[in-house]
């Protein structure tokens, strides 16, 4: 129904949180602190809703929408 622009968002978000937990993981292996804890355990979901309006944006900008 949405032309697949929601599948998009959670794909580009799930990219950059894989990202970012192996980033943390490689920089803080011997003791993560709290906060890399808690966005390695709950990071996706705010990330999902910063990319859906990031994604939004850059796609108003290049003229996709």
């Amino acid at each position: 129904m949405d032309y697949g622009q929601l599948a998009q968002i959670c794909g580009i978000a799930l990219v950059a949180f894989w990202g970012g937990a192996a980033v943390l993981v490689w920089r803080h292996r011997e003791s993560p602190t709290r906060m890399d804890l808690w966005l390695i355990r709950y990071g996706y979901l705010p990330l999902i809703v910063i990319t859906f309006f990031l994604a939004a944006w850059i796609w108003y900008l290049r003229g996709v929408t």
